[in-house]
């Protein structure tokens, strides 16, 4: 096993802490450590997955500089797409009232098609902040 694989199941593992922090959130539950979520903190593990991150991305251009936004780009960009063709699918769905969004109902849905376009564009923090 390569150094390499060690960091990215590093990086798989600070994720999955994040996801299941978030699905907490879902689940309205008050106990918050489930999955014992309690024991990793998720800002830690945000801020870990952060720095791995950067090691990996810097490592990557010392290693071959050029073309590397474009590999980034087509590495990315599709699974992005995808996932904002399912969530703008959700979203239509959304008028079924049995689901309660987490933390606040107040969402940054108000500007419609030109936050879509944002969203499309990688542009969506710029265009809308996120709730309060």
């Amino acid at each position: 096993m390569t150094n390499w694989s060690v960091l990215s199941g590093l990086r798989f593992a600070l994720a999955l802490i994040v996801v299941l922090g978030h699905y907490t959130l879902l689940i309205n539950n008050k106990d918050q450590g489930f999955f014992a979520i309690e024991i990793f903190e998720q800002m830690s593990a945000v801020y870990g997955f952060l720095v791995l991150s950067g090691y990996s991305i810097g490592a990557s251009l010392e290693r071959q500089a050029k073309g590397y936004y474009l590999r980034r780009i087509i590495r990315i960009y599709p699974l992005y797409i995808c996932i904002l063709i399912i969530a703008c699918a959700l979203l239509f769905i959304r008028s079924i009232q049995h689901f309660r969004w987490p933390v606040t109902n107040q969402l940054c849905f108000s500007s419609g098609f030109k936050l879509t376009i944002a969203s499309f564009l990688m542009l969506q923090g710029i265009v809308c902040l996120p709730p309060p």
